[in-house]
């Protein structure tokens, strides 16, 4: 059975067929300069009838598709240029309708974790191709290409309003791939989670300054006709620096190379762990900052700790409360603002408090605040990352703190890059070192393993704008 389409197809077909035998008619009269004789009469007057009779069937037939066009239901189908696999819905039947996509086997982060495994399987060079033909999505491999490009300082043009290599929806996209990570990470952490902490971003400068005020009021009170009184004041700044994190996330080729995205999910978890970690442990310690600005200094760095909030072991509810007592007085004494407070500890501490009981009437002082997100009114941020003991290599202590968040400054610098090697080798060491002339000790080769070293990298600073706005205690609960 001939379909519409394929009658008009026919007839098209043959109107060209007939246009040339027209031509091929009247040529010879054209070259010799003369008027058509009996036969030639004959044959253009037959093309021109057959051409009058085509064109009179092909508006027919146009008409009538057209007809059925518009009361034909709509098929499902695909939008040029969208990826393979997009889900099409229109939302209206108007000329112009609203189409709303959503990917199958989308997942949070899936492009950043794909362009990840694209790397380390293919390489930087190649994992463009390879997003394109593991995924069937020709979209985020010219993304990766990009990107690629832009990491490995390629030459690539200007900002324009198109969206050609250097163009500003290009850059949009990019900058959403590498929020993407942050985005996820920023709830593992313990920074991500404090209320009201001042973020800023360094915006490719070098070092950020802050002013501040250290001592001193700047006004008082007078008699009539008297002079303001200024007292001495005291400034100083505080600079930040943007310090490049570093995490490196062994993964086997093996699950690399599975294509399900309850695996791809494994993978991005895992570097969200481990950044989390490296992150959070560096935050919530003393450690001081390096004099070539290699790490900045932990959060408790400078500060005393509290011997008034120590948490003995085997603490009374009475001996407890006096220990949180004293580490609200030892802000409040100081007069921080108490714009954001948040108690932060290890998740061992905070199930020790929720669960202490009273000793004579077996009542849990803590857990239903506790339950509820608060001890004594403020939010409680828990994290793992806490070390235990704290400082590591000290019997079985950890600590806890309470901070006046609205304080504490983080800054962002560069986005998440991403490399990868199957030929790398790792020292396995905490402080990596190489005797002179000698071979590390315990190298582990990826390529002997038929590993992959995913290597992230990072840069960020954080600091405290005042540092009675911090204090910590231990606990040997």
């Amino acid at each position: 059975m001939t379909t519409l389409s394929q009658r008009i197809a026919a007839l098209q077909t043959e109107r060209g067929q007939m246009v040339r035998a027209y031509e091929t008619a009247l040529q010879p009269a054209l070259d010799e300069n003369r008027d058509l004789n009996e036969a030639e009469t004959a044959t253009v007057g037959e093309a021109r009838t057959r051409l009058d009779t085509i064109d009179q069937q092909l508006r027919h037939w146009t008409q009538a598709e057209a007809t059925l066009a518009r009361s034909a239901e709509p098929t499902p189908g695909y939008v040029p240029g969208n990826r393979p696999g997009t889900a099409v819905t229109l939302s209206t039947q108007r000329e112009r309708p609203v189409i709303q996509m959503e990917r199958r086997d989308a997942y949070r982060g899936a492009d950043f974790t794909r362009m990840a495994i694209a790397v380390a399987c293919a390489g930087q060079w190649n994992a463009a191709e390879y997003a394109r033909m593991r995924w069937a999505d020709d979209e985020l491999g010219d993304l990766i290409h990009r990107s690629m490009a832009i990491q490995m300082r390629a030459v690539t043009p200007p900002m324009a309003t198109n969206d050609g290599p250097g163009g500003s929806g290009f850059i949009t996209r990019f900058e959403r791939l590498a929020d993407e990570f942050i985005e996820m990470l920023r709830p593992l952490l313990i920074v991500g989670r404090m209320p009201s902490m001042r973020r800023l971003n360094f915006g490719n400068n070098g070092q950020l300054l802050i002013p501040r005020q250290t001592a001193g009021v700047s006004g008082g009170y007078v008699g009539e006709g008297n002079s303001i009184r200024v007292q001495r004041l005291a400034f100083a700044q505080m600079i930040l620096t943007p310090s490049k994190l570093a995490v490196i996330v062994p993964q086997t080729m093996e699950l690399l190379r599975r294509s399900d995205p309850p695996t791809e999910q494994l993978i991005r978890d895992d570097m969200l762990a481990g950044t989390a970690l490296t992150i959070d442990s560096f935050f919530f310690s003393t450690t001081a900052a390096n004099a070539q600005g290699a790490n900045p200094a932990g959060i408790l760095n400078g500060v005393t700790v509290n011997a008034d909030g120590a948490i003995v072991a085997d603490a009374t509810v009475t001996q407890v409360t006096a220990a949180l007592k004293a580490m609200i007085l030892a802000l409040r004494m100081q007069n921080v603002p108490m714009t954001a407070p948040v108690w932060i500890m290890n998740a061992r501490t905070k199930e020790y408090l929720r669960l202490l009981r009273t000793v004579a009437t077996e009542i849990f002082a803590f857990k239903a605040e506790i339950d509820a997100g608060t001890l004594l009114g403020y939010p409680i941020v828990d994290s793992t990352s806490i070390a235990i003991p704290f400082p590591p290599g000290t019997g079985l202590n950890t600590a806890y703190a309470l901070i006046d968040a609205s304080q504490l400054i983080w800054a962002d610098d560069m986005g998440t890059v991403i490399d990868a090697s199957q030929e790398a080798s790792v020292q396995l060491d905490d402080a990596p070192a190489t005797p002179p002339g000698g071979t590390p000790p315990n190298v582990y080769s990826a390529f002997q393993n038929d590993m992959v070293f995913m290597r992230l990298r990072m840069s960020h600073s954080w600091a405290r704008r005042h540092d009675v706005a911090v204090t910590w205690a231990l606990t040997e609960e």
